[in-house]
């Protein structure tokens, strides 16, 4: 797997960065900073920046290539998991691109926290995410591609993100699922639950109107 080359294609109208200069540099300067508050703030202030400023958005994503090896992940998580938070915070397509990308090369010894982690951030972008993650929720050849994907959608559907269309079509995937290696049965039972009981109460507050006109 290829951990330090071309980050997105959308991104190569940027100044484009060495790996081996700047974001190695800068890795290395968020690491010093231990793995408290200090690194935190540091990720937040970050993203701030990289909302108004496509190059610094360009050096988080290039920092967060060596996190597709679960070897790097592992000793550096709360650095991994500040960085692509960091990054799906600027709600910015470009990012949302990256995400996308970087779903797509995980590999398949993918921890259950990782999944969990990423298919929270995905909902952050809303709509526009929405079509990506349908499909990526249909794909049978990478399980950690299809439980983000499932995962994110009943994520969406408890945030209240969903579109009822798009809720129809979650219902139709998850009708006949039981479970997988990343617990994805757990919030596919809660977004169950939570479609049935707003459409349950939608049905008898359209009964109480209509009876409520039949009176008038």
């Amino acid at each position: 797997m290829e951990l330090y080359g071309r980050v997105l294609d959308s991104t190569e109208h940027l100044k484009p960065y060495s790996y081996t200069m700047d974001a190695a540099k800068k890795i290395e300067e968020i690491m010093e900073l231990g793995r408290g508050y200090a690194l935190i703030k540091e990720m937040r202030d970050l993203s701030i920046r990289a909302e108004n400023d496509d190059e610094v958005l360009k050096l988080l994503m290039e920092m967060a290539m060596p996190c597709l090896s679960m070897n790097y992940w592992k000793q550096n998580g709360i650095f991994c998991s500040s960085l692509l938070s960091a990054i799906a915070q600027t709600k910015k397509t470009k990012s949302m691109s990256y995400m996308i990308k970087f779903i797509h090369k995980l590999p398949e010894n993918t921890s259950l926290g990782i999944v969990d982690l990423i298919s929270g951030l995905i909902p952050g972008y809303g709509k526009m995410v929405t079509a990506s993650v349908k499909e990526m929720s249909t794909d049978g050849e990478n399980s950690v591609i299809q439980a983000i994907g499932i995962q994110a959608l009943c994520k969406m559907v408890l945030e209240r993100t969903l579109e009822m269309d798009d809720e129809d079509y979650l219902m139709k995937i998850i009708s006949g699922f039981s479970d997988d290696v990343y617990l994805t049965s757990h919030i596919v039972d809660l977004a169950r639950s939570s479609i049935a009981s707003r459409r349950k109460l939608q049905e008898s507050l359209d009964d109480f109107m209509d009876d409520l006109l039949i009176e008038f």
